[in-house]
């Protein structure tokens, strides 16, 4: 008969602990998480990188996707801290390529910033 009741104990402990811990894990996963624009690591893109490609003669760059590792946030065309362009992707496909077209750009020193979840890739567009 005692083993009966400790037995009937430690199941009773055992279910009472489980449903605690049910509840504090999802407590945990409603709450929202943001990342700090500092947090981002930053990768300058580079003639090696396939992710840029650009067409001076018809004044395209295109931005290829499926190269990035992640998903395509936000797309940032800045002259300066003149912004040019602020658009959202995360709608977009992860496998686009994306075609900035910068013919009717004035001359001068661009920058591309391509922001994904965790990273920012900046690509430096020279327009003559």
């Amino acid at each position: 008969m005692q083993f009966k009741f400790v037995f009937s104990f430690f199941v009773l402990l055992f279910f009472v602990n489980t449903i605690q811990a049910q509840d504090n894990t999802f407590a945990d996963t409603n709450e929202e998480t943001t990342i700090e624009a500092s947090t981002l690591v930053t990768i300058l893109a580079d003639a090696g990188s396939h992710i840029f490609f650009t067409d001076p003669e018809s004044k395209v760059c295109f931005i290829d996707f499926a190269e990035i590792d992640g998903y395509a946030k936000q797309l940032v065309v800045k002259k300066g801290e003149e912004i040019i362009i602020d658009e959202a992707l995360w709608e977009l496909p992860e496998n686009t390529i994306y075609e900035l077209d910068y013919e009717k750009y004035l001359s001068g020193e661009y920058q591309i910033e391509l922001y994904t979840y965790a990273t920012v890739i900046k690509k430096a567009l020279n327009v003559k």
